[in-house]
């Protein structure tokens, strides 16, 4: 199953393999990543026990595998694809790609997945799940929340929420109130923040999930 990644003027690839005699680990024939070294690239890896892999070789999927994908540029705010662009793999496995900041679900055979990429966003944003229908996903897929901190301010990101609105909780450590609040699962909850440097906490409820952050 060979990934790519395409920006308007750069492309990069991973590729995940399967066979018998694969682990779901780091195995001998697997091929490390490394970064292009044009920083316009938008480098793409998948991701075994916290290493980036360009060849990442698994077992065969009974019943299905969810990995990791990382993807790597200077270039925030830019118009980004993923694609499903050779793949040898059975016909009647299923591939979809799960956006964890946006909560979308998109299924590769179906064509490219398109995105605006968000550098500061630190942690892995995508995650390929190969023999799985959008029903049986992990529930921790279905239910995740991803907190990050940009520009804009502190994000709260819902993946395939069960609920349509959360709690969202926001103070300084000194206990100050900075926002409580419902808010949409929706969509990504930004919430300004003014000071270059400081420490927050946040608490998400959100179904019968909470989530703490600082």
């Amino acid at each position: 199953l060979k990934l790519a990644t395409l920006n308007e003027e750069y492309s990069d690839q991973s590729v995940i393999a399967f066979s018998d005699e694969s682990t779901n680990g780091i195995d001998y024939n697997d091929a490390l990543k490394l970064n292009s070294l044009n920083k316009n690239t938008p480098n793409l890896s998948s991701v075994a026990e916290g290493t980036r892999l360009s060849i990442n070789r698994l077992s065969n999927p009974a019943p299905y595998h969810s990995v990791p994908l990382h993807i790597e540029t200077v270039n925030n705010g830019t118009d980004v694809s993923i694609d499903m662009r050779d793949e040898n793999i059975d016909p009647a496995w299923t591939i979809y790609l799960e956006d964890v900041k946006t909560g979308k679900m998109h299924n590769l055979r179906n064509g490219e997945y398109s995105f605006t990429h968000d550098a500061s966003m630190k942690t892995n944003r995508f995650v390929v799940h190969i023999n799985k229908m959008p029903g049986n996903i992990d529930a921790n897929s279905w239910n995740n929340v991803a907190i990050y901190a940009n520009a804009d301010g502190i994000n709260v990101a819902f993946a395939n929420p069960d609920a349509s609105t959360a709690q969202v909780f926001i103070s300084t450590l000194t206990g100050q109130t900075l926002f409580l609040g419902d808010v949409s699962t929706g969509h990504t909850f930004t919430f300004p923040i003014n000071n270059d440097i400081a420490v927050y906490a946040i608490q998400v409820v959100t179904g019968n999930k909470e989530i703490g952050r600082a």
